[in-house]
């Protein structure tokens, strides 16, 4: 026999809010933080520039692979609430 499964949407929803914060906050972060890297770079030459440079692009990239993802989570997850919510109404409707 399956185990039971079950959904609580309000805590879906709950995480949904809480993704889109974190991803607005780490947008923001990656914003401040490519600024102050474009200004540490102005005056910062050398093999050290050079690497650090290298090693922000890749931090960079992968901030950017996470975001992709969170995306694609929180649109699986609309999806999934709306889908569980509108389950709930018809068979609440067709229980009444």
């Amino acid at each position: 026999m399956a185990d039971a499964y079950s959904v609580d949407p309000e805590a879906l929803s709950d995480a949904l809010e809480r993704m889109t914060r974190f991803q607005q906050l780490s947008a923001a972060l990656l914003q401040e933080i490519d600024s102050v890297v474009k200004n540490l770079h102005i005056s910062w030459e050398g093999e050290g520039a050079a690497a650090h440079a290298q090693a922000h692009a890749r931090w960079k990239h992968g901030a950017t692979v996470m975001d992709e993802a969170l995306k694609s989570l929180h649109r699986s997850g609309t999806d999934a609430h709306h889908n569980y919510t509108e389950a709930m109404k018809a068979n609440q409707k067709m229980w009444s």
